[in-house]
């Protein structure tokens, strides 16, 4: 008897896996186990319908003696996951994205054409509620697509009053006032990583749509400026010393980030929060308002130039050049002069700490209109600076 059992679930087990295969069945032995159904996204009879302008249709291939409820018809949540097809764009979710089936109604027979709901479906008001599959091959429509609901979460992030809101697709929502606070902190707006430290809404924004997945949440993070930020400085090859200051947001003091660091042949040319200069730049004598708050506590990096008025013109400097195989090679003259270190850019960026520089050929444009620009800087041992410069363009 047990061996009896297992053989009959094996066969169900068996008979559902035909039915869930794609191709490659024998067709009589396919109608024999599965019935297929059809589902069109509105009624193709009617001009009014959704189907007049957006038609779509799907097939699913459903077990012969089984029973099939509403819940388990296709919708924007399921897919076609109960239907033989690993097509996204054939999903009903994309019929008509955004929107939720309201229900089917039956449409016909397949075979005979006949309209007339069979035995074996059961409506309510032409809504189906349940039917057995049987091997005759039927039709259904989406009665109506209904908008999709789905929420949106603001979270605190650290503070309190995360509150959610309640959305309908295709409708226009503002960005409510919301009672949010965290201690030592002030509310900037809403972002969309926790992380973030951008803004992305702010209370009166509008926002519509965000996603057109039924039930999904979409989160929105509370983003917050400290109270008070210490900025620290630091000289970054000058010299001198800077105390670092504490401001209270909004800096209603005005208290400027002065520069007081000096470097010997250079000029200052502002802060920036990366050493190498690469961060966010900010003037000599800027002043951080509400508008401008820092996100938490900074380090600014003095950043040098060069100082032209110090640049000694007494020596002369010129640049040579010849080529060497596949390279252009670049050094220079200068008459009364011992340097103690070199730095070359081409076209602004370093390319050569040493006395010469070398450019490959393949580096170089080939049009006849596009100049290089060389720019050779010495500084001899009294650290004094020499500057010379060489434009060239390379043609085929």
């Amino acid at each position: 008897m047990k061996h009896r059992i297992i053989s009959f679930v094996l066969a169900l087990f068996a008979l559902f896996f035909l039915c869930s295969c794609m191709d490659g069945l024998d067709n009589d032995l396919e109608s024999d186990v599965c019935a297929k159904y059809t589902f069109y996204s509105g009624n193709p009879n009617d001009s009014d319908s959704y189907y007049s302008t957006n038609p779509a249709s799907a097939t699913a291939k459903y077990l012969i003696g089984s029973s099939i409820s509403r819940s388990e018809l296709p919708t924007a949540s399921n897919g076609l996951t109960s239907f033989n097809s690993s097509s996204v764009d054939n999903s009903v979710k994309y019929w008509h994205y955004g929107y939720e089936v309201t229900g089917w109604c039956f449409y016909r027979n397949s075979n005979t054409g006949s309209t007339d709901v069979p035995s074996n479906v059961i409506v309510n008001d032409d809504i189906v509620e349940s039917l057995t599959i049987t091997p005759q091959p039927l039709e259904f429509y989406a009665e109506d697509w209904e908008a999709i609901t789905y929420y949106v979460y603001f979270d605190a992030n650290g503070g309190s009053g995360s509150t959610t809101l309640t959305c309908t697709y295709d409708k226009t929502y503002t960005i409510p006032s919301l009672s949010v606070s965290r201690s030592g902190y002030i509310f900037k707006g809403w972002g969309t990583s926790s992380d973030s430290s951008e803004v992305s809404y702010v209370e009166g924004n509008s926002f519509a749509n965000l996603t057109g997945e039924t039930g999904e949440t979409v989160t929105f993070y509370a983003i917050w400026l400290p109270e008070t930020v210490t900025i620290s400085f630091d000289a970054n090859g000058g010299s001198g010393t800077m105390s670092s200051v504490t401001l209270t947001y909004p800096n209603s003091a005005g208290t400027a980030l002065t520069n007081t660091f000096t470097k010997t042949y250079y000029n200052f040319a502002g802060w920036n929060t990366a050493s190498d200069g690469s961060g966010t730049l900010y003037a000599d004598g800027y002043v951080f308002d509400a508008s401008t708050w820092p996100t938490a506590d900074l380090t600014l990096y003095a950043q040098w130039g060069w100082k032209i008025s110090d640049i000694d013109t007494s020596g002369t400097v010129s640049i040579n050049y010849y080529t060497s195989g596949d390279n252009l090679v670049l050094d220079v003259t200068s008459s009364n002069v011992t340097y103690s270190s070199y730095s070359w850019l081409l076209d602004e960026v370093s390319k050569s700490t040493t006395s010469t520089l070398t450019i490959p050929f393949s580096d170089l444009s080939t049009s006849s209109t596009s100049n290089h620009l060389v720019i050779f800087k010495g500084i001899d041992t009294t650290g004094k600076i020499y500057v010379a410069y060489f434009t060239f363009s390379y043609g085929n």
